[in-house]
């Protein structure tokens, strides 16, 4: 019996340890800004767009290191040809190889 009620014990203490931790990612997620103008103070267009802006460089600026190395300017991508599971050559399906007999 007393075995039973340590390992019941010991199942509690991981149940609730699972769900303290995820009521703590929930609570995080909740804190997360949720800032908004009111209606009354307003503001205007202009303002709204340089406060976005400046948000999108801070953004860009902790997104980009300096180490990093730009990419090139992006090229179309080149495709692989089919492969033929029937004959193994490139260039066309098994359903229009010249090597398959027809049925």
């Amino acid at each position: 019996a007393y075995e039973l009620t340590v390992n019941d014990l010991l199942l509690v203490r991981k149940e609730n340890h699972d769900l303290r931790a995820a009521h703590e990612k929930e609570k995080e997620k909740r804190q997360i800004s949720k800032k908004q103008i009111s209606t009354e103070q307003g503001i205007t267009r202009e303002e709204a767009q340089a406060l976005v802006q400046s948000q999108v460089e801070a953004s860009q600026a902790v997104t980009t290191t300096p180490g990093e190395p730009e990419l090139p300017a992006s090229q179309p991508v080149v495709r692989r040809q089919f492969r033929c599971s029937g004959c193994g050559v490139e260039g066309h399906k098994i359903t229009r190889c010249p090597n398959r007999t027809s049925n």
